[in-house]
């Protein structure tokens, strides 16, 4: 019956069928993923229908309820050891001590959530606290329905989906009845939470016997067996939580949620208070009350709260709120792959593997060999590390960008570059967030004091690990004073750049610590470069050769080194050079003459003499800072082609020792980025408003701008 009416991504798991059935044919089992769903035994089925008229799907309390107006926040005297203000504990209290039972969730013999229903005070420390799991309604239902019909007071409290099961199990309301809904973040697997507790006895080396999550405190406390007590962060520390938030394993269901919104099931709506104004409050302990009937208010009344104050609920100041507005949650597209694991009895380590990791750089379709080879070499790193390499298809102006797909760029990045997606400007980016929980912006210049915001993060939100890996300001001149730009710096997790003297700006312009790596092209050995050369047309010019490399015409005639010049950017008929040929020309020349950063970092992979050709009015920092770090002589910096020599072009090079201090770099930056992946996630608020002080004749005043409105730079 149950099985054949109801589709299992509408079914939510409330038993209101299996309590109702009054031939003992419905059972509630455990599907593949963890979740509780009616399995019906047509031997003894009477078919009488029951259990299709009691789901909450198709029969629910709600068309004579008013739209949500009023709200409080309050606090217990109680709400030390509660999830946020203690709302639940007062009312709780309130209705034990009055005489009356409470239905709440405890952690079972089999540590899963569990409804019950009690009289007694001491049940009450169970029920205190989150418990991310869908939690099975048990006997509650029959429980409550026969303690109502012996005139017994009942304080049920539980899921949206499951009061709207309890009335449609019971047919009607009741006078003695009250209920409790909790805005909840959808029903998580019992299978996955299992799995957890595996992890957590292994990771701790002891037996868990209990856990409180509060989410307004943000911190999860463990207990286990030996008196020990573990507090981590609920967000950033707590793999189940970040499991769960993820939206990974969520109940199908829950993205086709029917009692979300502002038409509500229960007499009393609890929950913790996301607005703004609350912030402080909610650390030290405060809930969300909504009273939604007459039957409500009058139990409020009857209460003395340990703090209280009403507020307009429909207030745009008090946005965000959790839950009340009807925004359905939406699948985590990597919700199958997970539940998959689950399936095939994978454990939890596996399960929690999130490898995927967005790069941020600049892979644009244009003739930039440095540029794109570095793109290349972030993805192969990456994926050495052991993740899932995505370069994310950006760039602001295509119509500037080089669009021959018969190029040697287009061809190069659909070959070699593991692209996603397509965004031209920043609000494609946000929806990146649902997706990746890793992200590395770098390297080359994306601290630039011209640069885009998108460089900075600032789309980035949520539970998200930001790291910036070699990024670059281009010069030691101090940015000029952007406090927006300095905040998003701050939301880094592990920041990294590629010039010494960057060290220095990130610490007084942001007040954050960066660490001194090496170039990504540098990270990879010359043989991770072969494989570009082999797979396409490389051919190189016969005997010995110089080649060259800059971004403006230079006249190779004016180079008088005796030997043939070419260019490595284009071939004598005017056509832009593979990148296999690129690299194959260079390993294979005698000397690189460059102006380009890039030009010099292969000219040190390959072992190549090298000169430089300093740009006009350029302050070389980039240059200076490889100097330095490797003892690179400065003679072989020119300001023209015209100071070239045979003497400096063909100088005795001391490989051995170069080739050392670059191993060195290269193992500690490899170390840094490897370690910045590992490292925790921390939970990125949304730059969407920001406060800045105005200074006018003396007077501060505080201003706040939309992030829509920040000027893009």
């Amino acid at each position: 019956m149950i099985e054949d009416k109801v589709q299992r991504n509408l079914c939510f798991g409330c038993g209101a069928c299996f309590s109702i059935c009054p031939s003992n044919a419905i059972n509630m089992v455990e599907d593949e993923q963890g979740f509780l769903i009616p399995k019906v035994d047509y031997n003894k089925c009477t078919k009488c229908g029951l259990c299709v008229k009691s789901c909450p799907v198709y029969k629910t309390k709600r068309d004579n309820l008013k739209p949500i107006e009023l709200a409080y926040a309050v606090k217990s005297k109680y709400s030390k050891g509660c999830a946020s203000g203690g709302a639940f504990s007062e009312l709780a209290l309130y209705w034990l001590n009055s005489g009356g039972y409470v239905a709440g969730t405890v952690w079972n013999e089999n540590f899963v959530p569990e409804i019950i229903v009690t009289n007694k005070l001491s049940d009450l420390e169970r029920m205190k606290c989150s418990k991310y799991v869908q939690a099975s309604s048990g006997n509650s239902f029959k429980m409550t329905l026969e303690l109502l019909k012996a005139n017994e007071r009942v304080l049920y409290c539980g899921t949206p989906c499951q009061i709207a099961g309890l009335y449609a199990f019971l047919g009607k309301d009741y006078d003695y009845l009250c209920t409790v809904e909790i805005l909840c973040h959808a029903g998580g697997s019992p299978k996955a939470w299992k799995k957890y507790i595996e992890f957590a006895n292994k990771k701790y080396n002891k037996k868990l016997v209990d856990c409180k999550m509060q989410a307004a405190k943000d911190k999860v406390t463990l207990y286990f067996d030996d008196g020990e007590q573990i507090v981590e962060r609920l967000y950033s520390e707590n793999e189940y939580v970040g499991l769960y938030m993820s939206g990974k394993t969520k109940r199908s269901s829950c993205t086709n949620c029917p009692f979300m919104g502002r038409i509500r099931n229960a007499d009393f709506i609890i929950g913790d208070i996301w607005a703004k104004w609350a912030e402080q409050k909610r650390k030290d302990g405060i809930s969300l009350l909504i009273l939604n009937s007459d039957k409500s208010h009058k139990i409020f009344e009857q209460i003395e709260w340990d703090y209280i104050q009403p507020f307009d609920i429909n207030s745009p100041k008090n946005s965000p709120l959790n839950k009340i507005n009807d925004n359905i949650p939406l699948p985590h597209p990597d919700r199958e792959e997970c539940f998959n694991k689950l399936k095939n009895n994978s454990n939890f380590e596996d399960i929690i593997s999130d490898k995927k990791v967005a790069l941020l750089n600049f892979n644009y379709p244009r003739d930039n060999y440095g540029a794109l080879l570095l793109a290349y070499a972030m993805e192969q790193i990456v994926k050495k590390m052991g993740y899932e390499p995505y370069t994310i298809n950006y760039y602001k102006n295509p119509m500037t960008m080089d669009f021959d797909p018969q190029g040697a760029t287009w061809k190069f990045r659909e070959k070699y570059l593991n692209l996603y997606g397509f965004y031209m400007d920043k609000s494609g980016l946000y929806k990146l967030n649902e997706i990746f929980r890793t992200f590395i912006f770098g390297s080359d210049i994306i601290w630039k004091q011209t640069r885009e915001y998108v460089y900075f993060a600032d789309w980035c939100t949520g539970l998200n690990r930001l790291i910036a890996y070699a990024a670059s300001f281009s010069n030691k001149k101090m940015p000029k004073k952007d406090d927006y730009k300095k905040l998003c710096m701050r939301r880094f997790d592990k920041v990294s750049v590629r010039e010494k003297s960057a060290i220095e700006i990130c610490k007084e312009y942001a007040g954050i610590n960066a660490e001194h790596v090496i170039d990504p092209t540098l990270l990879l050995n010359k043989e991770d470069y072969q494989r570009i050369i082999d797979d396409g047309y490389s051919q190189i010019p016969q005997g010995d050769y110089v080649v060259y490399y800059t971004f403006w015409n230079i006249n190779p005639y004016d180079i008088k080194l005796k030997l043939p010049v070419y260019n490595l950017f284009k071939d004598e008929f005017n056509k832009t050079r593979t990148f296999g040929q690129w690299l194959n020309m260079l390993k294979n020349s005698k000397c690189v003459i460059t102006a380009s950063f890039h030009g010099v970092c292969f000219a040190l992979l390959y072992n190549k003499p090298f000169i430089y050709v300093r740009k006009p009015d350029e302050d070389n920092e980039r240059i200076m800072s490889l100097f330095e770090k490797f003892g690179l002589k400065k003679n072989c910096i020119v300001n023209s082609v015209d100071e070239i020599t045979r003497d400096l072009a063909f100088r005795d090079i001391n490989w051995d020792e170069i080739n050392c201090k670059i191993s060195e770099f290269k193992d500690y930056s490899y170390n840094w980025l490897k370690s910045a992946l590992e490292s925790p996630p921390t939970n990125k608020k949304s730059m969407q408003k920001t406060h800045y002080k105005l200074n006018i004749l003396g007077i501060k005043i505080k201003i706040k701008r939309p992030m829509k409105k920040c000027r893009e730079l």
